[in-house]
């Protein structure tokens, strides 16, 4: 316990490379990574310590402002004219937001997982291992077409989402959206657009977030997902509190 307050110290106050103090949520990743480690320790027969069990030996973490986006703002996403690799990355993505794959699963993807008779990609998750069997919608079926019944090129990850961001802010997705984080063990408040928060994931979140609005249960989307946890699916629901109220008021004879 003398180590974990010490080195929750250190990180309260330590700098990174891009100049700022560590969030909450980075700071949880370093002690979830220790406690891997003194678990293994542990079973293993290397070590008896187990304060990795300490109540107090926890994984700090704050809630995020993660985006998704909703379908009226895929299609302008797919209207975007674009050419060259910007449309290859933005096809992609698309893939991804209407499939919900992880970008590893999508970048591993090849035609011996789509079938188009059936209309159904079939995956085995990379991160998991878990099985999925997912639906192409007619706007899948028409990007595949467009490349000959193949995937379009994925890019890594960091180019991605580096990619990702210059077209989402061509595309308009310029709204505010207030972010509130945990830096250095203070409150950070600050406004971003909405390009700025997206990334390769928004792809997944959006998928799961736009099923779960339409009424699919959580049971059917967590076999869509490939989630072995139905706690951690909830937590790719980002409905915002203002669509659910234009939801209550347009939807329901609740608030008449």
């Amino acid at each position: 316990m003398e180590f974990y307050l010490s080195f929750m110290k250190y990180l309260n106050s330590a700098i990174h490379a891009r100049g700022e103090k560590y969030t909450l949520n980075t700071q949880g990743k370093f002690i979830k990574c220790i406690i891997a480690m003194l678990r293994y320790g542990f079973d293993m027969g290397y070590t008896t310590n187990q304060v990795f069990a300490h109540r107090d030996f926890r994984v700090p973490s704050a809630k995020t402002e993660e985006v998704y986006l909703n379908d009226k703002e895929l299609d302008a996403l797919e209207k975007l004219p674009l050419t060259g690799r910007r449309a290859e990355t933005r096809d992609a993505f698309l893939i991804a937001a209407w499939t919900g794959v992880r970008h590893s699963d999508l970048k591993a993807m090849n035609d011996s997982h789509i079938n188009f008779a059936e209309r159904k990609i079939t995956i085995h998750s990379i991160k998991t291992g878990t099985k999925a069997i997912i639906p192409m919608n007619s706007k899948v079926i028409e990007i595949l077409n467009r490349y000959g019944g193949h995937m379009p090129s994925v890019p890594s990850n960091p180019v991605m989402n580096k990619l990702l961001k210059v077209i989402y802010k061509d595309a308009g997705f310029t709204q505010s959206v207030n972010i509130i984080s945990i830096r250095g063990g203070e409150e950070i408040r600050e406004v971003k657009q909405k390009w700025q928060l997206v990334s390769v994931h928004t792809a997944r979140r959006s998928f799961a977030t736009n099923l779960s609005t339409k009424g699919i249960s959580l049971m059917d989307l967590q076999h869509l997902t490939g989630h072995s946890d139905i706690n951690n699916l909830k937590r790719y629901l980002k409905t915002t509190h203002n669509e659910v109220a234009d939801k209550l008021i347009h939807e329901t004879n609740l608030f008449i």
